[in-house]
């Protein structure tokens, strides 16, 4: 019987991070991972597949611990308001600072 729960414990023990919340390190690590990438938007070319991975390692995280509503929320920008000129550039970084504000929110609703 002990040794059952203490396998069932190890096994809970190595799934329970994919169910937890986000925790304010996980969020940071995101939030500075995309102050990175937004520092290179100077580059030529754009950094354009490290920012679809990043995006994408982020909707993977928070749909698998928030379900599919947070992770959609993740890229809706309404109510955010950014100025630029329609350029690539501007796209990218829009791209990034759109998440990293959502990121600063989620963090708040911690």
């Amino acid at each position: 019987m002990i040794g059952a729960v203490a396998s069932a414990w190890a096994i809970w023990e190595k799934v329970l991070p994919w169910f937890r919340a986000p925790g304010e390190s996980d969020l940071a690590a995101f939030i500075r991972e995309g102050g990175d990438l937004r520092a290179r938007a100077s580059e030529d070319p754009l950094p354009i597949e490290e920012r679809h991975e990043w995006v994408g390692r982020m909707d993977d995280y928070f749909r698998k611990r928030r379900g599919k509503g947070f992770g959609a929320r993740l890229s809706d920008f309404a109510g955010m308001k950014f100025s630029g000129d329609g350029s690539d550039k501007f796209e990218f970084e829009k791209s990034i600072d759109g998440r990293i504000r959502r990121l600063n929110e989620f963090l708040r609703e911690l």
